[in-house]
């Protein structure tokens, strides 16, 4: 074949060479292996773009098919390229089919990223597979490309943290040539239905009145802070007016994503620091209780947003930590549990109203509630902040 040269001496080129495909093969196989989170089940691809929109959907027969073509493929240097701007070209044979590396090539990054070898490689394999390039979209009525499938390795299954002291920043995976399970795919994949978004914007607004009812009640403490040593002289969690205030500004500005496969087994919802003023429901969420009370969404919503306000979930085991504090900061899920269990009603709501207190209101706190016993037993506790 005119123009080409096989690769073979071992050069620094052909390390190279060696080197993208294996790395290649170690991507396209730990996507396999992360399929729960990013790959849907083949034949579902079309349905799922849908939904999707600019998020190329990759399933699990294209991967393996990706993987088997690159196994059976023949790599040859092309010193003379026709598009004088390509990083390869493709020549079928009657024995297999040819690649053709043209200097561009050794020119594109070494490890997953945009314009990388390994997205060369991926983008080569499933051009040979039939997919088109953005160049000849037009000819074809699929609507994932080459060009697409690349940038789903590329782009979106990609870690978006550094690899440092051997594992990623951003999920804590080992394997420099890997994908990530944190990834914007996995983001994009598991969005919430109809249903789910139009319901968490109804636990939204139900947990904003709470919230606001709180503010109208004797039931907070009116300073701008309480001292973790005054917090620590009590059982119950002391909540500032300016905290309530705070929550309620927070939570307006909320919007909710789903993850019908969490990475941690018996994950309600969690916070990304990445995605701000994103709460992310598991399926363990739409289990909890309607109402508030202890396990209820409106309460997993507050636990999450005190989270995004920088409260900490619980404090860390650390004997070194607990012998600094040695007192009862104020945490996320203490400023859940005043809402679940301090300040809610004792009673059940019969009959259109709370026989403990007479609220009529069903979302609501209760203004004979333990906190308000509370607060007039550490009244001089209080004042002293």
């Amino acid at each position: 074949m005119l123009g080409y040269c096989q690769l073979g001496s071992m050069t620094a080129e052909d390390r190279t060479v060696t080197e993208a495909k294996a790395r290649t093969l170690c991507i396209l196989n730990d996507a396999l292996n992360k399929k729960d989170w990013l790959l849907v089940e083949t034949g579902a691809e079309d349905e799922q773009m849908k939904v999707f929109g600019d998020c190329p959907v990759i399933s699990t027969e294209l991967v393996d098919n990706l993987i088997t073509t690159l196994q059976n493929v023949t790599i040859l240097k092309d010193d003379n390229p026709e598009d004088g701007d390509a990083f390869a070209t493709v020549y079928p044979t009657p024995n297999n089919i040819v690649i053709g590396l043209c200097r561009a090539f050794w020119l594109r990054k070494k490890y997953l990223d945009c314009s990388s070898c390994p997205g060369a490689f991926i983008l080569i394999a499933a051009s040979i597979l039939g997919y088109r390039t953005e160049r000849f979209k037009e000819h074809t009525q699929h609507p994932l490309t080459a060009d697409g499938i690349c940038a789903a390795f590329e782009i979106w299954m990609n870690h978006r943290g550094i690899y440092h002291n051997g594992s990623y920043s951003c999920c804590g995976e080992t394997s420099r040539d890997s994908v990530c399970e944190a990834s914007p795919m996995r983001l994009s994949l598991f969005c919430l239905s109809d249903e789910q978004k139009k319901l968490a914007q109804e636990i939204k607004q139900t947990t904003l009145k709470i919230l606001l009812d709180a503010q109208k009640k004797h039931l907070l403490v009116d300073k701008p802070d309480i001292p973790d040593a005054v917090q620590s002289m009590t059982d119950c969690p002391l909540i500032t007016s300016d905290l309530v205030r705070k929550l309620i500004i927070k939570l307006q500005h909320t919007t909710f994503e789903g993850d019908v496969r969490p990475r941690t087994k018996g994950v309600i919802a969690y916070v990304c620091p990445k995605f701000i003023n994103v709460i992310y429901l598991c399926p363990l969420f739409w289990k909890e209780k309607e109402y508030l009370g202890y396990g209820s969404r409106p309460g997993t919503i507050i636990l999450h947003v005190a989270h995004m306000l920088g409260y900490r979930h619980i404090l860390n085991s650390d004997p070194e930590e607990t012998k600094q504090h040695n007192m009862r900061v104020l945490t996320a899920d203490g400023i859940c549990n005043a809402f679940e269990f301090w300040m809610n009603h004792q009673k059940p709501y019969t009959d259109g109203s709370y026989p403990c207190c007479g609220e009529t209101e069903r979302d609501s706190v209760c203004e004979k509630s333990f906190i308000q016993l509370c607060l007039k037993e550490k009244k001089w506790l209080i004042e002293k902040c």
